[in-house]
């Protein structure tokens, strides 16, 4: 957990810049998002996916582990947006309560990668849909990666659990592997939230380079149900 109140600490995975705009298209591609929804946002951080989410939804909450990321996403003004402190491993709702669950650049963290999904799968409704993004290629322990996935290891791993898999989307790119390293830390958690145009922009010339079957996988952002 220090880990992660350090990264949000100095700043970093606030923003919503184009690898985190890419993933949010993603998911509006994969899942149609209706006002009656009742959404999950499993390991939350500094709630760039609670504001973005927000207006399409009926009510969004938000679990973290980390003080620091919920003090962040405590600021969001949205009525609609719920937070608490909270683990993947041990979500603390009833079971059947959401109508979608996302988990975005989580999986990797937890060491039981299996539990975390059975209590996604638990907290789902029986018509319920999640999306969660696996990453791929090199492990990153710096920033508490403890796994990376292939496609067979996460077809393998949702059967196990009693998930199925919908659909698979890889997310290849180039530009991330280029402005990654560049990104800058900032605490103008205001200024932060705000999208710009070239963020948008750069986002959907990311989108484009799903189609490129050359590029590096980054990773695979699959739609699964009960």
């Amino acid at each position: 957990m220090e880990i992660y109140d350090k990264i949000y600490e100095e700043g970093f995975w606030i923003n919503i810049g184009p690898a985190t705009y890419v993933r949010f298209l993603l998911m509006k591609k994969l899942i149609n998002w209706g006002k009656k929804d009742v959404v999950l946002d499993a390991g939350c951080g500094s709630g760039r996916f609670l504001s973005l989410l927000s207006p399409f939804v009926k009510e969004i909450h938000g679990i973290d582990i980390s003080e620091e990321a919920l003090k962040i996403a405590k600021t969001i003004k949205a009525t609609n947006v719920k937070i608490e402190k909270g683990s993947i491993l041990k979500i603390p709702y009833k079971n059947g309560v959401f109508d979608k669950v996302i988990c975005i650049d989580v999986i990797e963290h937890i060491k039981n990668d299996e539990k975390a999904l059975k209590e996604i799968k638990r907290v789902l409704k029986s018509n319920g849909e999640g999306v969660i993004y696996f990453v791929a290629g090199k492990l990153n322990p710096k920033i508490g990666h403890v796994y990376t996935y292939s496609v067979k290891e996460i077809q393998k791993l949702t059967k196990k659990v009693g998930l199925k898999i919908e659909k698979i989307k890889t997310h290849r790119s180039i530009i991330d592997r280029i402005i990654n390293p560049i990104r800058k830390p900032s605490k103008d958690v205001k200024k932060k939230r705000k999208i710009s145009h070239h963020i948008k922009l750069l986002a959907y010339l990311m989108l484009l380079e799903l189609y490129i079957p050359f590029l590096p996988v980054q990773g695979y952002m699959v739609k699964v149900s009960k």
